[in-house]
């Protein structure tokens, strides 16, 4: 979610973000009521998917037929 607005903070406010990724969250680096910050982390994935579909791209054609 990308804005330059300056938005007041409310109480049970709905803020609705959007990924480029999915995956499984492994931490998660604030709750509901907490304040952040712009660029604040709020979110880790778990890697090891990831990891194994970039290893899958990077593989030769005959590496992954396998």
């Amino acid at each position: 979610m990308k804005t330059d607005e300056i938005r007041k903070p409310q109480t049970g406010a709905e803020v609705k973000v959007g990924v480029r990724i999915s995956g499984r969250v492994e931490m998660l680096h604030s709750n509901i009521g907490n304040q952040i910050e712009k660029g604040q982390v709020l979110a880790v994935l778990e890697k090891a998917e990831l990891e194994a579909d970039v290893a899958f791209c990077h593989a030769s054609p005959s590496e992954a037929e396998a």
